[in-house]
C-alpha cells in the first residue's frame, strides 16, 4: 500500500485554508474513528490514464505507444493524446534539444526546509537554456475544473521538481484537463515561488501544530474533501451560524433583504447543504452497522425487474413471441415487452427469465409506511465506497 505524506501536494489547498485540519484528521485516524479514505471509481480510472500517460515519455523502447492506448476505450485514447499533443506542443516552442523531462517522478521539498511534503509530480520540462520550468499536472476528470493560477498542490510540485538553490528563473504551471477542453495556465518568477514556500506553505504547516481554535477555518472548498469535516467542531459551530442566517433571511424576504444579503447566504449554502448530506450520511452508516438511531430506520427502495440472462431470454422470447425486434440499444427490460405484448404477465415461462433485485437502502422517517428491514451489525458496510 502506497503511504501518502500528511501533507501532500494535493491536500495543501485544505491544509493552507485549514491548518488545524492536518492534526484533526491525524487523531481521528489513531482512534479509528475514521480511516483513510479508498480510491473512487474515479480516482483509479486517472490513474490508468496517468501510467499510460507516462509511457509516452518513457526511454524504454519496449513500451510502444500505439499498444498501451489499445489497454483502453475511444474516448481514453483521445485524451491521452489529447494531453500528450499538449506536451509536445511545449517541447516543439522551445526551439532546442537543451532541455530535460520528467514524467511520473517522485519530488520532496527537503531542500526548501520541508522534507514532510512530498508527492509525485505528472510531467515536468526543465528548458536550460532558458532557465525556465514548466509544470504540467494532468487532469482527465470532467467534474470539477482546475486552474493553475497560485494552485498550492502546482506550486508544490514546482519547488520539489526544481530543489533549492537553483539557476531556474520562471516557472509555468499547466493544467491540461482535455475531458472539458481546458488548458490553463500561470507563468510565476522563481522569487514568487520562494515567497509561497515561505510565506504560505511553511506558516501553514508550522500552524498546524499550535494550539487554539483559530487554526481551523471552515470553508466550501477546505471542507469538501476533509475526511474529518463531520466530527468538526469549528464546521458544526459554522454551520449552526449559518444556519441561522438563513432564518433571518426568512424574515427578511418579507422587507425586501438586500441583494447582496441573499448573495452572501447562497455564497454559504453549499457548505449547509454538504453538511446535511454528511449528517444524513454518517447515521445512515450507524444504522448499517446496526446501531440504533432514534426515530430513523433502514427500508428498501422500489428495484425495476432484470434480466437474468439475456442469452436465455433472446433465445426464449424468439420461440415464443412474435416481437420482431428484441432490442433498443441494449435488450428491452421486462416491464417493456410486457407493455407491447400483455399475455407475458401470465407466462410462468416468462417469469423464470427475470428477478427483481432488492432495492437501494435508504433512511426514512420511522412514520414511513414501509416495512422496516433487519441489520445484521456484522453486515459489510456497502457505504464505504461512497464519496461525497
Amino acid at each position: 500500500m502506497i503511504k501518502h505524506s500528511k501533507y501532500g501536494p494535493s491536500r495543501l489547498s485544505r491544509i493552507i485554508a485549514c491548518p488545524g485540519s492536518v492534526e484533526l484528521v491525524e487523531n481521528l485516524m489513531i482512534t479509528s474513528t475514521i480511516q483513510e479514505p479508498k480510491p473512487s471509481k474515479d480516482a483509479a480510472h486517472g490513474t490508468i490514464l496517468h501510467d499510460i500517460t507516462k509511457k509516452f515519455y518513457s526511454d524504454n523502447p519496449e513500451n510502444p505507444n500505439i499498444k498501451e492506448l489499445d489497454k483502453v476505450e475511444l474516448n481514453d485514447q483521445a485524451l491521452i493524446q489529447d494531453a500528450t499533443e499538449y506536451a509536445d506542443l511545449i517541447l516543439k516552442s522551445l526551439g532546442h534539444t537543451n532541455y530535460f523531462t520528467a514524467s511520473e517522478s517522485s519530488i520532496d521539498l527537503t531542500s526548501w526546509g520541508l522534507p514532510d511534503v512530498w508527492g509525485m509530480l505528472d510531467f515536468m520540462i526543465n528548458d536550460y537554456a532558458k532557465r525556465h520550468v514548466h509544470i504540467i499536472d494532468w487532469k482527465f476528470g470532467a467534474g470539477i475544473t482546475v486552474y493553475a493560477k497560485e494552485n498550492p498542490q502546482l506550486l508544490a510540485y514546482a519547488a520539489g521538481a526544481i530543489k533549492w538553490p537553483t539557476t531556474v528563473q520562471e516557472i509555468t504551471l499547466h493544467i491540461v484537463q482535455p475531458a472539458i477542453e481546458h488548458y490553463d495556465t500561470w507563468e510565476l518568477s522563481i522569487h514568487d515561488l520562494y515567497d509561497w514556500v515561505h510565506g504560505t506553505l511553511a506558516v501553514a504547516i508550522n500552524k498546524c501544530h499550535n494550539d487554539g481554535i483559530d487554526k481551523f477555518n471552515p470553508g466550501i472548498e477546505q471542507c469538501r474533501w476533509c475526511e474529518a469535516k463531520n466530527f468538526c467542531e469549528a464546521r458544526t459551530t459554522f454551520v449552526q451560524e449559518a444556519a441561522v442566517k438563513f432564518f433571518e433571511a426568512k424574515e427578511k424576504l418579507a422587507t425586501c433583504s438586500t441583494m447582496e444579503d441573499l448573495v452572501k447566504l447562497l455564497e454559504i449554502a453549499p457548505l449547509v447543504e454538504d453538511t446535511i448530506k454528511s449528517i444524513r450520511h454518517y447515521l445512515q452508516i450507524e444504522l448499517e452497522k446496526g446501531n440504533i438511531v432514534p426515530g430513523m430506520k433502514l427500508i428498501r427502495g422500489r428495484a425495476n425487474r432484470a434480466w437474468i440472462s439475456e442469452n436465455d431470454t433472446i433465445t426464449w422470447l424468439a420461440k415464443n413471441t412474435s416481437i420482431e425486434e428484441l432490442f433498443t440499444s441494449k435488450l428491452r427490460s421486462p416491464s417493456q415487452f410486457e407493455k407491447e405484448v400483455r399475455t407475458l404477465k401470465k407466462s410462468e415461462g416468462f417469469k423464470a427469465l427475470y428477478e427483481t433485485p432488492e432495492g437501494k437502502i435508504s433512511m426514512v422517517s420511522e412514520s414511513d409506511s414501509r416495512p422496516v428491514i433487519q441489520i445484521n451489525s456484522g453486515a459489510i458496510n456497502v457505504f464505504a465506497d461512497i464519496s461525497d
